[in-house]
């Protein structure tokens, strides 16, 4: 999804398939892991695609079950993205600020 940047990104939106990949990523929501959930996150915010139940079903699914097992670069994209989207999502934020403190020394400068 992300490989297809910016520019192009507008045609992209329209098309049916975007549609289709938000919906079973919908599906398949509970399956992914902490990679999974930050890339999904980091593709959609960086293509600039709005897809509120997908950032709310990663938010959720991220802050009750999976943040533990997010390595530092999965806790930064996934801010980001959600930043970057302009999703409003406080109880995230908090988690992801909390579990970077237990994981500093894994960030890089």
């Amino acid at each position: 999804v992300a490989k297809i940047g910016r520019k192009q990104s507008h045609r992209f939106k329209q098309d049916n398939r975007m549609k289709a990949l938000t919906g079973a990523c919908l599906k398949m929501i509970n399956d992914f892991d902490a990679q999974h959930l930050a890339n999904t996150a980091w593709a959609y915010a960086t293509i600039d695609t709005e897809a509120p139940a997908l950032f709310n079903a990663i938010a959720a699914d991220a802050a009750l079950t999976k943040l533990d097992g997010f390595n530092p670069q999965n806790l930064a994209n996934t801010a980001w993205a959600f930043a970057t989207a302009s999703v409003e999502a406080p109880a995230l934020f908090n988690a992801i600020a909390a579990a970077a403190v237990k994981k500093l020394d894994g960030f890089n400068p």
